[in-house]
């Protein structure tokens, strides 16, 4: 299988940590985030691969088999950073935006985060008029043979 690719139009926001909480009322179980923005993010992700999946007659879910995943993370600009910057090296950190995507992609690409096997990431700022967002390609994974 060749590489599949998508941009994600947006700004990248990081799995935060959940915490499970009890309602005081009705004593059922309920998951509370961190970060306000990791849902709609995911959201967003999951609506660009949908999006991709309709326009293409693919099947995308991988059952079972291992896959690898790049990902580029195209972090907002500040105004005052000079041109020529390219490292991002503040906040949010690149394992936790990895974590949301690869929670996003679960029962779209893959029925577990488990199968992928192998990530590239990379976290950069923008380049002046460049759209923030999230490049994210994933394949079947092919183990070298010897």
């Amino acid at each position: 299988m060749t590489d599949v690719h998508v941009f994600v139009p947006g700004v990248p926001a990081p799995q935060g940590s959940s915490k499970i909480v009890t309602n005081r009322r009705t004593g059922r179980p309920l998951i509370i985030h961190d970060n306000e923005r990791t849902e709609p993010w995911r959201d967003a992700i999951r609506a660009k691969i949908r999006e991709h999946w309709r326009t293409r007659t693919m099947v995308i879910l991988h059952r079972g088999i291992p896959v690898s995943i790049d990902l580029e993370f195209v972090m907002p600009r500040r105004k005052r950073e000079p041109a020529t910057l390219e490292a991002h090296t503040r906040k949010p950190d690149t394992d936790k935006l990895v974590r949301a995507v690869l929670d996003a992609l679960t029962n779209l690409i893959y029925d577990d985060d488990s199968q992928v096997v192998q990530i590239r990431a990379r976290k950069r700022i923008a380049w002046p008029d460049e759209e923030p967002g999230a490049h994210i390609a994933w394949r079947e994974y092919r183990q070298a043979t010897a």
